[in-house]
């Protein structure tokens, strides 16, 4: 299944420096990823992805 759409993403300023990376996923791990796994995550409300941020 493919998505065609647009997505909103936020991120700590800490990782403005490549913040298509996943840097910041990767080294502290998240909810859908163990630490070393870099993730992208974005939401489809850019409400979410402010919250996601946080």
């Amino acid at each position: 299944m493919r998505f065609t759409g647009r997505v909103f993403r936020a991120h700590n300023p800490r990782w403005s420096f490549t913040p298509l990376s996943g840097d910041g996923a990767a080294h502290r791990g998240g909810r859908f990823n163990p630490v070393g796994t870099h993730a992208f995550y974005t939401s489809l409300r850019i409400k979410n992805a402010q919250l996601e941020a946080q």
